[in-house]
């Protein structure tokens, strides 16, 4: 092969030496590559889009005139019902609204002076100053919707320890609530003797001043803070159930599970929780005997409970009738 020929074979020879197509051939490809969209359009075609877009309008005419009714409807319906529904007078409504049908035998009404009551089924007008009538306290879950205000437990009396029943009076109640989803387990309300209240104020009252006998406003919001600080809180109390004799304070709980909880899960959790508090005054303890020591004994700190408090024989006895 001649050196002129491989020459002629190599790409730039063979792009120049390439043949074209033809002006008009050109046009007419380029005509037939272009999208339909781009295309211009038929005069059947045309009068098909136009259509569609008569119909779509319409739908969406169709479809606001819809919406405005309905505007107008929502308008006028409240005007009708404030305007033309009468209302029964103040005067005629009934003094006495049921809220709960014959809950542990008896109804609940809401009685002159917005108390909550339990009534006999029998009584028409009851109010809260009849005898047999018990005023509510309302929990704040539709579980339990209702405390008693007053109940009637027995108590020894006498030095022969006669049972006889006294009035216990509610003095704060609250719902139980476990897990990062606040799940309800119980109501628990605490019950102070009618006849003891009296010494419980006075103490609290004492905690704060001891001079005093009724507290200043200032007063009372420092009351408030110390009973709602988990450490001063546990002293107050822990004064409290250590009084003894005449100065002793009769109090009991009431629980009453929410539902799918029952007393033996109850139960369980409670030995738990008990456990856990006497070891942390076990603790406690240990640490202040540990302060002494460190002090060559030269200061004496008070004792959070007797050396044999949580050892003796009725301590064990008290555990174990609770967990029966």
């Amino acid at each position: 092969m001649t050196p002129i020929r491989l020459a002629a074979r190599r790409p730039a020879f063979r792009c120049l030496n390439a043949p074209s197509p033809r002006p008009q051939l050109r046009a007419r490809n380029l005509h037939h590559q272009q999208s339909p969209s781009q295309r211009p359009l038929s005069d059947l075609e045309y009068v098909s889009v136009h259509r569609a877009d008569v119909i779509r309008r319409a739908q969406l005419i169709r479809r606001r005139n819809w919406l405005a009714l309905g505007a107008a409807l929502s308008m006028i319906a409240p005007i009708f019902l404030v305007r033309l529904w009468d209302l029964p007078h103040p005067m005629t409504k009934p003094r006495t609204k049921t809220l709960t049908k014959n809950p542990l035998g008896k109804k609940v009404v809401i009685a002159p002076g917005d108390k909550v009551i339990a009534a006999p089924t029998s009584a028409d007008h009851p109010t809260a100053t009849d005898a047999d009538v018990i005023e509510l306290v309302e929990t704040g879950t539709s579980y339990v919707p209702y405390f008693p205000k007053t109940i009637n437990l027995p108590v020894p009396a006498g030095p022969e320890a006669i049972e006889s029943e006294a009035e216990f009076h509610l003095l704060g109640l609250g719902i139980r609530k476990v897990s990062f989803l606040r799940v309800q387990v119980y109501v628990v309300g605490l019950y102070v003797r009618t006849s003891d209240l009296h010494i419980l104020q006075n103490h609290l009252i004492n905690t704060v001043n001891p001079t005093a006998s009724a507290l200043i406003p200032g007063e009372k919001e420092d009351l408030r803070k110390a009973l709602l600080d988990p450490e001063k809180s546990t002293q107050i109390w822990d004064a409290v159930l250590s009084l003894k004799g005449v100065e002793g304070i009769d109090m009991a709980f009431r629980v009453v599970p929410t539902r799918g909880t029952d007393f033996a899960h109850l139960r369980d959790g409670w030995m738990r929780g008990i456990a856990s508090r006497t070891d942390e005054v076990r603790k406690r303890q240990a640490e202040l005997l540990r302060q002494q020591a460190t002090a060559n004994k030269q200061i004496s700190l008070p004792k959070p409970v007797s050396d044999d408090e949580f050892s003796d024989e009725a301590f064990g006895a008290a555990m174990k009738d609770f967990k029966a």
